[in-house]
Formats: structure tokens, sequence, C-alpha cells
């Protein structure tokens, strides 16, 4: 076993994003040892005819941002463009995953199954029977990190289980994957945890302003970036789980997030509230 309740610190926390303007070098600015520059570049509101939002996750592609809602379906905002387009899913979606630019993976808890699913045109390319109710999913290198209670099961595309991952909880909030590491966020204990692919706890990461972990997500470098929902705020960590930042909180529009997802070619970060249809599009600038 790795270590564990590792200890953490923090300077100061940024208390205020400010908007993007264009020539304007005034950005705000976290220190070492996470050292990059932070930026509001877009605020996005999702609008639906009924009202009736429940945003659950989202991705952000080349030139689209797709979001789960779970009353209505997926969302797809054409990026410079105002308005959504809808896909109507089969059923109840949860967690959602990129395969590649313009394919999701999609979880049903309900129905026990995940569809793959082109979002230019809507088609489901492959629907995968699991065995349990699967809340969220991440993709890496052709595989499936699929959460259920207690395990987490690598599943190929075609459907096939080639492995089985010890969970670090029993209560599998969010999963995220580098090339050499799991995110598993646990919801009733506040925790995020940071295994290799046994299932070994590398490290584990608890403070007080982090409440109902959901949403994770990676950078680059290697640093976590993780939604606390009832916290009403993000949180980046660094690789080794020492360090803490908070990057956005309630003062700045954070009401109940949950989804988060880190578009690596771009070093955008794009955050949603699970009401309102709220949603937040940060441009993240390394300094190192």
């Amino acid at each position: 076993m790795g270590c564990s309740n590792t200890k953490n610190e923090e300077t100061s926390p940024i208390r205020k994003i400010k908007e993007h303007k264009h020539g304007s070098g005034n950005k705000p600015i976290i220190t070492l040892p996470l050292s990059f520059y932070v930026t509001l570049r877009e605020r996005l509101k999702i609008k639906e005819s009924d009202g009736d939002i429940w945003i659950t996750d989202c991705i952000i592609f080349k030139d689209k941002y797709v979001f789960i809602n779970r009353n209505s379906g997926l969302v797809v905002r054409e990026v410079d463009e105002n308005h959504d387009r809808i896909i109507t899913l089969s059923g109840n979606a949860n967690g959602m995953s990129a395969i590649d630019g313009d394919t999701v993976a999609v979880t049903f808890p309900n129905g026990h199954y995940i569809e793959i699913i082109c979002v230019a045109t809507g088609e489901v390319k492959n629907k995968i029977e699991v065995d349990g109710m699967c809340f969220q999913v991440a993709y890496h290198n052709g595989l499936l990190y699929v959460g259920f209670d207690e395990k987490i099961e690598e599943i190929d595309l075609t459907g096939k289980t080639v492995n089985r991952v010890p969970s670090p909880t029993a209560d599998i909030g969010y999963i995220a994957t580098t090339d050499d590491k799991l995110f598993v966020t646990d919801l009733e204990k506040n925790l995020l945890y940071c295994c290799d692919f046994t299932g070994l706890v590398l490290w584990e990461f608890e403070d007080k302003k982090l409440e109902w972990p959901m949403g994770v997500t990676t950078d680059n470098d290697g640093n976590v970036y993780v939604v606390g929902s009832s916290s009403h705020n993000v949180l980046v960590i660094s690789p080794d789980g020492k360090h803490h930042r908070e990057l956005l909180n309630e003062s700045n529009g954070l009401k109940d997030p949950i989804g988060i997802h880190y578009d690596k070619t771009n070093n955008c970060l794009l955050v949603c509230n699970k009401e309102g249809g709220d949603a937040f599009l940060l441009e993240i600038e390394n300094l190192y």
C-alpha cells in the first residue's frame, strides 16, 4: 500500500477570475509549486425549451462542447455559436468520455450499458452491455475504464472485459486516467484516490475545502483537477498529491458543479454546474 492521507499545502486561493480581454496582460496567477495563469475565456449558458436541466458531464472537442443533460440527451454547442443541438438518447445517461475527435462513450446506469456515439450524426456505433450499474467511464489507449461497486473493469470497444482492477472505494464518483495512473473520487469520504493500474493506492487527497468530489480530469503535466459539488468549487492538485489550489468557487458562479474536462490540445478547462445551464471555459497557461 502506498502512502495515504498525503499532507498537502495551500497558499492563498484564487478568489476572482477575470474575464478574458484581447490584448490584456492582467490575469490571475497561481504561485509555485502550481504555477500557471488562469483566465476565464467564456461563460456558456445552456438553454432548454422546457427549462429542465441536469448536467452530469462535459467534454471539449476541437470545434464543439458536449454536455450530458440527463433530462434530454447530449447537448452539443458548436464553438462561436449560441444555440444548441440535442441528440436524443436511449435512456438517462450519466457519464461520458471522449474516444476520438467526434466520438464519445456514454454510460446508462439504470440500463446497465454503454453506448459509443458519433457526436456529428448522433449514430450509436456500438452498445456494450455491462454487469451492473455503471455511472462513470474513462477512455485511454483503446480501453474503457468503467466504475462498478468495488471494482473498475477495463473493457475494449467490442465489449470484452480484459481486466478487473480493485477499486479503492465502493462509492466511486468519477474516474480519470493517465498513461500510468487512475484517479477515482469517493463521494462519501470526500477523497480523491491516485492508483496505479493494479489498484494500488499511491496517494490520497483530502481537504476540508473539498466536499462531495465529483468530476476529475488531468492536464499534460499530471496536475489533477477535481470538482467539489457540495463545496461549489474546483481544486487543482499537484501530481504527487502534496499541493493544491482552489481555482474557482461559488463567488465565480459555481453552484453544485459536477462535470469537468481538460482539453490537452488547447490547455482549456471546462466546468459545468448541475442545474441552471451555466458552464465555464478556462484558459490554463503553465509557467514551467
